[in-house]
């Protein structure tokens, strides 16, 4: 007669874990989430206008390069439609816009203006007043300043 190898016997416990177990674990995990969420979304939004300010500033370089190779160029930021376009002094479109609020999802703040220029000559150098941009997201903010040649600031 063929036997059979015999299954080893369990002691009563089950392999696995109690429901009170698991919902421990997940209270756990749901009061982390409530305590991080808020500083990393701080965190994006800090990055976003970072961002936004890095691709304002790099257009005001691109600007004046382009200043340089046409023998003048000016750069208009729209706070309204939230855009940085590269133009001629002569208002011919020299480069496509870029929609900074669209992209970074930061709105332009130009301290109460609809829009500003920055116009660089020949030699590309700016011809205006110091000016100041923030970029705003939520309760993050970067700024640049633009001096009255022309040149950039971060911070």
């Amino acid at each position: 007669m063929l036997r059979l190898p015999r299954l080893p016997q369990h002691s009563g416990c089950a392999a696995g874990y109690t429901l009170v177990e698991l919902l421990a674990v997940l209270v756990a995990i749901g009061i982390t989430l409530l305590i991080v969420t808020p500083s990393v979304r701080r965190a994006i939004d800090r990055h976003a206008v970072n961002a936004a300010r890095n691709a304002v500033a790099t257009e005001l370089a691109r600007t004046r390069l382009i200043a340089r190779a046409r023998g003048g160029a000016v750069l208009v930021l729209d706070a309204n439609r939230g855009s940085a376009s590269i133009r001629s002094p002569r208002g011919d479109t020299l480069a496509a816009p870029i929609p900074v609020s669209a992209i970074y999802n930061a709105r332009i703040d130009l301290a109460g203006a609809d829009s500003t220029a920055v116009v660089y000559d020949r030699l590309g150098i700016g011809r205006m007043a110091n000016r100041t941009v923030r970029l705003v997201r939520n309760d993050a903010d970067a700024r640049l300043t633009i001096s009255a040649y022309g040149r950039v600031r971060l911070w």
